[in-house]
């Protein structure tokens, strides 16, 4: 397991996307995001999520979130994990800490794309993401992304 650092961190940086829930006053489009299809050989899992949870813990100041999501269907890209079901911890200092703080409850049921990968962590394994919005442009990219990464890769193993 490859620690959490270089452009991993940039890759899986625990955050989402303000686009994604509709903060966002960025005209771009998915083609035009720089670290988008750049998450797809490197995630576990790329799938369509659904939070179905979120809850909050205090210890002292520091406040942490927890979103329980939810795969729905199948992973947008062949998947290296049985795993359906993801607690993401959400700290101060994330950058997805805002958005979870400023609209809570509001995030529940509602669906992102998320790119997961496990890196070491204190107790154990522990699951590093980013969530983007749920649209058929987005999944059309990663897909893109994976044929790319795909060909690339049968290329390398005729030479």
């Amino acid at each position: 397991m490859r620690p959490w650092e270089g452009r991993f961190k940039s890759l899986f940086d625990n955050g989402i996307e303000p686009a994604a829930v509709g903060l966002s006053l960025d005209g771009s489009t998915p083609e035009e995001h720089p670290l988008l299809a750049s998450r797809v050989p490197d995630a576990e899992i790329v799938a369509i999520l659904s939070i179905q949870t979120l809850s909050s813990d205090s210890f002292g100041v520091q406040t942490r979130y927890t979103l329980t999501m939810q795969v729905d269907g199948q992973p947008l890209i062949p998947a290296h994990t049985s795993q359906r079901r993801f607690e993401l911890q959400v700290l101060r200092g994330m950058p997805g800490f805002g958005i979870v703080e400023r609209l809570g409850t509001e995030l529940r049921g509602r669906k992102f794309i998320g790119f997961l990968r496990r890196f070491p962590g204190n107790e154990g394994p522990q699951w590093r993401w980013h969530l983007t919005a749920a649209t058929r442009a987005v999944a059309e990219v990663i897909r893109t992304a994976a044929t790319v990464e795909s060909a690339a890769q049968i290329e390398s193993e005729e030479h």
